[in-house]
């Protein structure tokens, strides 16, 4: 077979690495990184969407609940058609595919860091290997380091990025072919503008407000207030010593007085921090809508009607769908093309990955079947229908099972 050549391996990119921005983030902080994010520098946002998978739990739970969505289902290469010779391609190929080492971590990284930041950039490592050109590695880079400015027009935008180097701020170009490249919202929006963390990011930081006065309140409330007492005629030493006895009980819960002197501790009364959590809890229905495209499986848990979980699975479903559709296009454009074509020269038509996302479950038409099962007079099983939707079985009262 005659060797196609590949790209040249000096793009290889390097990792860079810069301190954490832990305490700085602020509301102009925000500002300037997304104003930044929108002239194509992805640095300053890329380091608060850092923040925000680092500090936010909830956050990192519903995001990590999206990417597990797609990376569950099963992923296969289908041939271009039928004929026996596309067959053998699509089984090459699948063969190479699924032995580059870590692959399904690598793109659930890739997807992860897609959906999150808007854009991802997986470098490829080509190598020839038993007279096949065969893929070493995937490797998930920072996008930190990623600029989309058109440095021949300042007010555009390009639509593959340049790496930025410590030589060369502005940004080197990159050889495409050497790269896997996902945007979520390629094509109807540019990625600077589709990444879920741009939108989500002042709601992250409401939260941030709201956990840091939550705290301070139970400062504040949560012990009692101490009131040190001391005699008419103490002298200004005892009063001294009143006043440290009050202050060391904040911490030792220890004090040494004299007789005539007292300490006594009242209970501060408050509303309590319903407020605050209330508000916290809105904040992260949010993000679980923004995330997720609903609440149910986060926060509304057992007290979910029926009706709500047809509703919300059949929302979640379609996003999900969406997102196999956008990698399973990445990776067939940049990967199973390329493999292809070096092992097999161009053609027509080529092999494209597929993921099974007919696998996720209706439970709405799995509902309907089932109630016109039952009017047919055939039995359904409860407890499959409680595995379908989810919802508990009733709790047994006390006494029930008595005799």
């Amino acid at each position: 077979m005659k060797k196609t050549r590949l790209p040249a391996k000096e793009q290889t990119l390097s990792p860079v690495y810069s301190a954490s921005r832990s305490g700085l983030i602020k509301a102009n902080t925000v500002a300037v990184a997304l104003r930044s994010l929108d002239a194509g520098d992805f640095f300053s946002a890329s380091e608060l969407f850092d923040e925000m998978e680092e500090k936010d739990f909830h956050l990192s739970a519903v995001m990590q609940t999206r990417v597990s969505g797609v990376m569950s289902m099963e992923m296969t290469i289908n041939p271009a058609d039928e004929s026996e010779e596309e067959k053998q391609i699509a089984e090459t190929v699948s063969k190479i595919f699924w032995s580059i080492p870590d692959v399904y971590a690598s793109l659930s990284d890739l997807l992860h860091t897609g959906l999150g930041y808007g854009a991802a950039l997986s470098e490829i490592y080509w190598a020839h290997r038993n007279d096949r050109v065969v893929i070493d590695r995937l490797a998930v880079r920072d996008c930190r380091w990623l600029r989309f400015d058109d440095l021949s027009d300042p007010a555009g935008l390009v639509d593959f990025p340049r790496w930025v180097t410590r030589d060369n701020p502005n940004g080197v170009t990159l050889d495409r072919g050497r790269f896997l490249f996902f945007s979520p919202l390629s094509g109807r929006r540019h990625p600077v503008r589709s990444g879920l963390y741009r939108g989500l990011v002042w709601l992250w930081l409401f939260s941030g407000y709201t956990v840091k006065d939550w705290l301070s309140f139970n400062e504040l409330y949560g012990s009692p207030l101490r009131v040190g007492r001391y005699g008419r005629n103490a002298s200004d030493e005892e009063r001294r010593a009143v006043r440290d006895a009050v202050q060391k009980l904040g911490s030792d819960a220890a004090a040494v007085i004299d007789d005539e002197s007292t300490i006594e501790f009242i209970q501060a009364q408050s509303r309590g921090g319903a407020p605050y959590a209330e508000t916290l809890d809105f904040f992260n229905r949010e993000k679980s809508k923004r995330t997720l495209g609903q609440t149910l499986t986060t926060e509304q848990g057992a007290s979910g009607s029926l009706a709500q979980a047809r509703v919300h699975n059949d929302v979640r479903k379609d996003i999900l769908k969406a997102d196999a559709r956008r990698l399973s296009e990445a990776i067939t454009r940049d990967v199973i093309r390329p493999l292809v074509y070096h092992n097999f020269g161009p053609r027509d038509i080529y092999p494209h990955l597929v993921i099974q996302t007919s696998e996720v479950a209706d439970i709405g038409e799995s509902l309907d079947n089932a109630m016109k099962m039952k009017e047919l007079g055939l039995e359904v099983s409860e407890l499959w229908l409680r595995e379908l939707t989810g919802l508990p079985a009733p709790e047994t009262k006390k006494g029930d099972n008595d005799e």
